[in-house]
């Protein structure tokens, strides 16, 4: 959730050089409740930046996914361990954009592929 959280901070701190959704992030300390609290306004404001290209990857979406999976289930972690996990990802998240991009890359490389492929297909017939 906080790669989530990152993707939406740089996409408020573009449009209005501030990141005012940090504010609801009890200064990082937080635990399963308030996470489960956190993600509907977490995707609600995500909503309202959905012009931002970060979030048309195909990992963005995984990842909303499997957050509703995690939040579903009851966790044994404790507060500070939820914490780390949760900062961890918010500072990592530029890590995990470098591998979106080479997937994007790789799958319109694959897709030019099959379309040259395709193309010399029809060629062939004629």
């Amino acid at each position: 959730m906080g790669c989530l959280v990152s993707i939406l901070t740089a996409a408020q701190y573009n449009k209005l050089k501030s990141e005012p959704f940090l504010e609801r992030l009890n200064s990082l300390s937080l635990d399963e409740v308030e996470l489960r609290k956190l993600f509907p306004i977490l995707l609600d404001k995500m909503r309202q930046y959905e012009d931002i290209d970060k979030f048309r990857f195909a990992y963005v979406q995984e990842l909303r996914a499997s957050i509703v999976a995690a939040l579903i289930k009851p966790t044994d972690l404790d507060r500070t361990e939820i914490s780390f996990a949760f900062t961890a990802g918010m500072v990592m998240q530029k890590e995990f954009d470098k591998y979106a991009r080479a997937e994007s890359k790789a799958l319109k490389e694959a897709l030019l592929l099959k379309i040259l492929i395709l193309k010399r297909t029809i060629d062939s017939l004629n």
